[in-house]
C-alpha cells in the first residue's frame, strides 16, 4: 500500500509538460537569443564581445537543459527508472551531436571561405560561426588545416549520430550493434575534442583573445564535449556487457 501511495504521489507531482515540448521551447529560445544578440551588437550599439559571449552561454546552457530533462518528473516519464532515464539522456546527447555537427561543423567545412569572409561579416546568417570564432578561436577565420581536418571528422560523426538517432526512433530501443557504434562515436568525440584543445594550448592560446572569450567561448563552449562523451561511453559499455 505504501508503494502504491508513493507512486500516486509521483504521478500527482509530475510537471504538466512533456519532454518534447520543452525541447522545442529550448530550441526556440536559442533561435531568439541568436536574433537578439546579433541585433544588439550589429544595430543597437551593444558590445559585440559581450553579446556573442551571452549567445554562447545561452546555447551551451540550452544543451545542458536538454540533457537534464530526462531526469525531471515530466508528463509521460513519471514512471521511468534510473536506467531508463540514463538511456533517454544518452539518446538526447546523440541527437544533440547530430544537430550540432550538421548545423555548425558541416556548413563551415563546406563554405568556410564564404561564411568567414567579407560576405558573412556582420550578417545574421553567419552569426552562428562568427559569434564563436571572433575571440573564441581565430583559426576558423583562415581555415586552419588542423581545424578543418577535425571539423571534417566532426561532420562525419554528425551523420553517424543522425543515423543512430533515426534507428533508435524507428525501433524504440538500442540494439547491440548500435551500442557498439555509440561507443566508437563517443571515443571519437572525446579524442577529437582533446586534440582540438591541445592543438590550441600548444600555441599558448594565441587564437583566443581576452579572458572572457577564453572562459566563455573556448572553455564553457567546449566543456560538454569533454565531459559528456565519457559518461555516455560508460553507459553504452555497461549496457553492452550486461547483454553478453
Amino acid at each position: 500500500m505504501t508503494d502504491i501511495a508513493e507512486a500516486d504521489t509521483a504521478v500527482r507531482r509530475a510537471l504538466p509538460v512533456r519532454y518534447r515540448d520543452l525541447v522545442v521551447a529550448d530550441l526556440v529560445l536559442v533561435g531568439a537569443a541568436a536574433i537578439l544578440c546579433w541585433a544588439a551588437g550589429a544595430h543597437w550599439g551593444a558590445n559585440k564581445t559581450f553579446m556573442s559571449n551571452l549567445f554562447v552561454v545561452v546555447g551551451t546552457t540550452a544543451v545542458i537543459a536538454i540533457l537534464l530533462l530526462p531526469w525531471l518528473n515530466l508528463k509521460g516519464q513519471e514512471g521511468l527508472d534510473h536506467a531508463q532515464r540514463m538511456a533517454k539522456m544518452a539518446g538526447s546527447w546523440v541527437a544533440t551531436l547530430a544537430v550540432a555537427h550538421l548545423s555548425w561543423e558541416l556548413p563551415w567545412v563546406l563554405f568556410h571561405r564564404w561564411i568567414m569572409g567579407a560576405a558573412g561579416e556582420g550578417k545574421f546568417w553567419s552569426y552562428l560561426w562568427w559569434s564563436y570564432a571572433q575571440g573564441g578561436d581565430a583559426r576558423y577565420f583562415h581555415g586552419d588545416v588542423n581545424v578543418l581536418a577535425l571539423e571534417t571528422g566532426a561532420s562525419i560523426m554528425g551523420v553517424t549520430a543522425l543515423v543512430l538517432t533515426y534507428l533508435r526512433h524507428k525501433t524504440g530501443g538500442v540494439t547491440g550493434g548500435q551500442l557498439v557504434a555509440i561507443i566508437v562515436l563517443m571515443t571519437c568525440e572525446f579524442y577529437s575534442t582533446v586534440i582540438y584543445v591541445l592543438s590550441e594550448s600548444y600555441g599558448h592560446f594565441h587564437d583566443v583573445s581576452g579572458a572572457a572569450n577564453f572562459v566563455v567561448k573556448f572553455g564553457y563552449g567546449n566543456i560538454l564535449w569533454l565531459t559528456v562523451p565519457p559518461i555516455v561511453f560508460l553507459w553504452a559499455a555497461r549496457q553492452l556487457l550486461s547483454r553478453r
